[in-house]
């Protein structure tokens, strides 16, 4: 048996042993994930907090386009990066580590600048956003191996349910 093959075999009986741990967690990252992005989401509150702030209807609109180029432009350099590494969980957590810290500016920013200067509070949300998308984005590939690697396949279905219920019901109580 060569060495890799050998790391594999370990690695899934690992997975194998610790699997409802792995499902646990996994789905309370995501149900958290998802009902925090309620208030980030580029259809819903953040539309309505530029317009508030001022913000004209092509920035209200942009929100979409960082949203999407943003999670999916450096997918495609995170998954160059990450080809053929046997571990790469490192990167995903310092990139979303880095993401959530850069996440605490919103709230912060928007405190201190709504009300006294709004064009200010409006860059923050722009560059908050942008930093937001292109970390998840990176992290992304490194996400889903992670579940592939952890959740079987017989029961991947179910848990992006659990985990998409959760997560719903948790935006819908914080909404």
């Amino acid at each position: 048996m060569d060495n890799l093959t050998e790391t594999n075999g370990r690695a899934a009986e690992y997975a194998a042993r610790h699997f409802r741990w792995n499902v646990t967690m996994i789905n309370l990252d995501g149900a958290v994930f998802w009902s925090g992005l309620t208030f980030l989401d580029s259809e819903t509150v953040l539309p309505l907090l530029l317009t508030h702030l001022g913000a004209s209807n092509v920035l209200v609109g942009m929100t979409r386009l960082i949203t999407v180029l943003g999670y999916t432009l450096p997918a495609l350099v995170a998954a160059h990066y990450i080809h053929g590494r046997k571990h790469h969980k490192r990167f995903m957590l310092v990139t979303l580590g880095i993401q959530r810290l850069i996440l605490l500016a919103l709230p912060i920013g928007i405190y201190f600048f709504a009300k006294t200067a709004p064009n200010v509070a409006i860059v923050i949300i722009f560059i908050v956003m942008s930093c937001f998308w292109l970390l998840d984005g990176g992290a992304a590939v490194s996400w889903f191996d992670l579940v592939a690697k952890t959740v079987h396949s017989k029961v991947r279905g179910r848990f992006f349910g659990v985990m998409q219920t959760l997560g719903g019901g948790a935006a819908f109580a914080g909404g």
